[in-house]
């Protein structure tokens, strides 16, 4: 027989089922849920500023070739 899993709500106690990504009484978002959306701002984040490393590069690449 598969086990359920629960977690307790961090705002108002409630218990959970591990998979919930928001509590049924007060509408907060659960651990798991909080984490995820953490992740992907820390993901594009990144990626936003690895873009914006490339484009300085290009940017100081085509000012060095261009003669004064």
């Amino acid at each position: 027989m598969p086990r359920r899993r629960s977690v307790v709500c961090p705002s108002c106690g409630t218990f959970l089922c591990a998979r919930d990504t928001r509590c049924e009484v007060c509408n907060a978002w659960s651990p798991r849920v909080k984490q995820a959306v953490f992740f992907k701002g820390v993901t594009v984040a990144a990626a936003l500023l690895g873009g914006l490393y490339v484009w300085h590069a290009i940017q100081q690449f085509g000012t060095t070739l261009v003669p004064h």
